[in-house]
């Protein structure tokens, strides 16, 4: 009797990136937009998040 095979943990990884990084992504994009002058930590915290999101999405 053959065992079942299991599940791959890379195409679950892989996906959870994806998530991870778009909601760093619209985090960000949120932030930038609710403080429209953006303040300089602010700024700098929403440009962080995206630039995270999309290395993670992107990579």
């Amino acid at each position: 009797m053959r065992r079942p095979r299991r599940i791959s943990r890379r195409g679950r990884h892989s996906e959870s990136r994806l998530v991870i990084g778009s909601l760093l992504v619209v985090g960000g994009v949120f932030i930038l937009l609710k403080l429209m002058p953006p303040w300089a930590l602010w700024g700098l915290v929403a440009l962080f998040c995206i630039a995270c999101g999309l290395l993670l999405v992107i990579g």
